[in-house]
């Protein structure tokens, strides 16, 4: 089956470790896809860091502002169970595989892939400038 990225609804650059490490994910199967850009795993929830199209974004609009996910006096948003309902829609979430960005807790870090040696180049480049 030929897919493409923008077929998955909601693109996250970010493999969150949470699906290999907590229990509540024990047994979880992924579907994955390989697109021109690169190997997908479908996930039942993500982070609000993610890409969309705009056609998505007109359609699930006024579903992100519903105040069960976002409103004044939550300490922050209530992302997994906004895309648990995204996927009881329909939509579809895609994390590459290994993750091309990451969370900045040392124990959050997307896993496969060295994010100290990658802190490090950039470093050096920084220097050079």
């Amino acid at each position: 089956m030929k897919i493409h990225a923008a077929d998955i609804y909601y693109f996250v650059e970010d493999d969150h470790p949470d699906k290999y490490m907590f229990s509540g994910y024990k047994g979880l199967m992924r579907k994955i896809v390989a697109t021109e850009a690169g190997h997908f795993s479908g996930t039942p929830s993500t982070v609000m860091t993610f890409a969309i199209t705009h056609n998505t974004l007109i359609k699930c609009y006024e579903f992100f502002l519903k105040s069960q996910y976002i409103r004044p006096g939550l300490k922050f948003p209530q992302d997994h169970q906004m895309f648990l309902d995204l996927i009881q829609q329909g939509y579809s979430i895609g994390t590459c595989l290994p993750g091309r960005s990451t969370h900045c807790e040392k124990e959050m870090l997307s896993p496969y892939f060295n994010w100290q040696e990658y802190a490090k180049q950039l470093g050096n480049e920084l220097k050079s400038v």
